[in-house]
């Protein structure tokens, strides 16, 4: 697992946790949490025996794309459950 990994984890559910309250959208915060489990688990697969492990480099990515995902669930919640319900933007015929 990449060294910026061992912090991101645990910092992302820490945030997800503190928007629990405050979120309108809890789904997208339910698939990050499930996401940040799912890379804990991958992240303890590394521990396995070599002679278990598929290549380390796969173990590594596959880890990196689970908390790339609930990254982008988390800021979807931030950035449009609490930004754009701040600035009140509606839902009501939009136009561009």
């Amino acid at each position: 697992m990449y060294s910026p990994l061992y912090w991101l984890l645990p910092a992302l559910f820490v945030v997800s946790v503190a928007l629990w309250p405050v979120a309108k959208e809890r789904a997208r915060l339910r698939t990050s949490l499930a996401l940040l489990g799912l890379a804990t688990v991958v992240w303890l697969f590394s521990y396995l025996p070599s002679d278990w492990l598929p290549a380390v480099k796969v173990i590594r990515e596959v880890s990196l794309a689970f908390v790339e995902l609930a990254i982008v669930q988390v800021g979807a919640v931030i950035v449009f459950d609490l930004v754009l319900r701040k600035v009140r933007v509606r839902n009501s015929q939009a136009r561009f």
